[in-house]
């Protein structure tokens, strides 16, 4: 699909002042921090059940829109101060960057490949004063076998995985939520695989103009 496919096909969803935001967040947020986000596609293979020479493009979420996500969970009474942040399929720590800058206490991205797990350590250490590497983790880690803190309280996903690999990874979130009960908050930006959520017992609490849901185990 050619940008200006793209650019129309935003323009049908979002309409026109909308589109402009979006792409204006998209290109600025590299210029404004001098940091490397930019799409890029990426090769993973995973030994296992659930895929086999998996192939997906490395694109951050969108600032945007992360932005407004952010502003429904103070909405919700979540205080980033207060609370451990977690980004699943995290490619090269764009919404990494904006948690740390929205002031989560402490921020882990989980991401299989290494090479996108360099970019993310490239971004951090590239302007210390705005991004507090010591509050901040890169895990290079099969999300299916990595199972959440005890206090991390707010999940991040950007349609990272195919539906049965978002429900290896929440069960995995379950168990830590049993191993230590306390409200999780399950971001969810381009939710394809929203159902498989809720048939894990997640209960979906908001939606952000239609580009995102946020879940809630509790």
């Amino acid at each position: 699909m050619g940008k200006l496919e793209l650019v129309l096909r935003s323009i049908r969803r979002r309409g026109l002042l909308n589109t402009v935001r979006y792409l204006s967040h998209e290109v600025g947020f590299d210029l404004k921090y001098g940091t490397d986000t930019k799409p890029e596609m990426a090769d993973y293979v995973l030994a296992g059940q659930y895929l086999d020479n998996y192939r997906a493009p490395c694109q951050g979420a969108n600032p945007w829109i992360v932005n407004q996500c952010f502003d429904e969970l103070s909405r919700l009474g979540v205080q980033p101060e207060q609370s451990a942040f977690l980004d699943f399929g995290s490619g090269k720590g764009r919404v990494m960057l904006m948690a740390l800058m929205a002031g989560f206490r402490r921020v882990i991205g989980v991401e299989l490949d290494p090479a996108l797990c360099k970019i993310t350590s490239h971004n951090l250490d590239g302007n210390p004063t705005l991004f507090m590497r010591d509050q901040c983790i890169v895990c290079n880690e099969d999300a299916t076998q990595y199972i959440p803190p005890a206090d991390i309280n707010v999940v991040f996903l950007y349609n990272p995985f195919g539906c049965e690999l978002v429900r290896a990874v929440m069960l995995n979130l379950l168990l830590s939520f049993r191993a230590s009960r306390r409200p999780i908050y399950v971001i969810y930006v381009n939710p394809v695989c929203a159902q498989v959520l809720i048939e894990c017992g997640l209960r979906p609490v908001s939606e952000i103009a239609g580009e995102a849901k946020i879940f809630m185990i509790a």
